[in-house]
């Protein structure tokens, strides 16, 4: 549901009601059309332009995000989810407990829209009156209990390293075309075609729970995200999602939860990232930046 839909059914309804009462003689007009069309209630509209977010470098890395939808709660009880910027209709009027959370694409799926779990809400209260709009001021942070790891090539060396098999590996590298700083720089052709590169540590991540990846990406290549997973003496390699190519940066968000909980019992995850270089093209680069597990 969308503003624009809200308004189209409202005022549409409203012309059946004017159609309506021109066959129905003048004394019976207004009681006929109070049956055939009881009055609408006229929303109050809660405008939601967009999310900041704010961030303490030192331990929580980039406040960059793709923040793309408002989920909006009225005392507690859902609205709905709503891409941004929106003016969302809520039909409640007075004084309001108003919460708007932010809302992402998992994986990058248009299908698959969520509140992430890792940002705080925005709540206030509200006095909602009819046809007015009342706009939230909406920043966000990481929750306090937020654990993360982080990529940012900003520090000497990498935590990052090479799998067995890869033609190559990150080159730190700064230039007019990478993000904040320092960009992790792989470039891939037909002698280097290619390249797999995993956390050097392992993490011991959640059983149950949310866990993400998230990371900014420029790429004219196709690049795949997935997850090792150790189990006592063994240990399980799966690709999550793969991501096409971006000709400009790009935030994602790689939802780690579901296959965590395959292997419960592992003493530890790493995430990787893999690139095999497109047999149509003789080259290919591809950029990373603020690489974030977060749990």
């Amino acid at each position: 549901m969308n503003s624009k839909f809200y308004e189209k059914s409202f005022f549409s309804s409203g012309k059946k009601l004017a159609y309506a009462c021109c066959f129905i003689s003048f004394p019976a007009f207004v009681s006929s059309c109070n049956i055939i069309n009881p009055a609408e209630p006229v929303p109050a509209y809660l405008h939601v332009d967009s999310f900041s977010v704010k961030t303490d470098p030192l331990t929580q890395g980039s406040s960059s995000h793709r923040i793309v939808d408002a989920w909006v709660f009225v005392d507690g009880n859902i609205v709905g989810a709503f891409e941004m910027p929106v003016n969302v209709p809520v039909l409640s009027a007075g004084m309001h407990k108003v919460t708007v959370r932010p809302g992402i694409l998992v994986n990058g799926i248009a299908a698959t829209r969520s509140i992430y779990p890792f940002y705080s809400g925005y709540d206030t209260v509200m006095n909602l009156e009819s046809a007015k709009i009342n706009t939230a001021m909406t920043a966000t942070f990481y929750n306090a209990s937020a654990k993360f790891k982080i990529e940012d090539f900003e520090q000497t060396g990498s935590i990052f390293k090479k799998v067995p098999g890869s033609d190559t590996d990150f080159v730190i590298v700064h230039n007019v075309q990478t993000f904040e700083g320092n960009a992790g720089a792989v470039y891939l052709d037909n002698t280097h075609g290619f390249f797999e590169s995993a956390w050097k540590d392992s993490i011991p991540l959640p059983f149950s729970g949310p866990a993400f990846v998230e990371l900014n990406y420029q790429s004219d290549n196709p690049f795949t995200v997935g997850l090792i997973s150790y189990v006592n003496n063994s240990y399980y390699t799966d690709d999550i999602v793969s991501f096409k190519a971006s000709s400009s940066w790009k935030k994602e968000y790689v939802s780690l939860g579901s296959l965590i909980s395959n292997y419960v019992g592992a003493r530890g995850f790493k995430i990787y990232i893999k690139a095999t270089k497109n047999a149509g093209q003789s080259s290919a680069l591809l950029y990373f930046d603020n690489i974030k597990v977060v749990y």
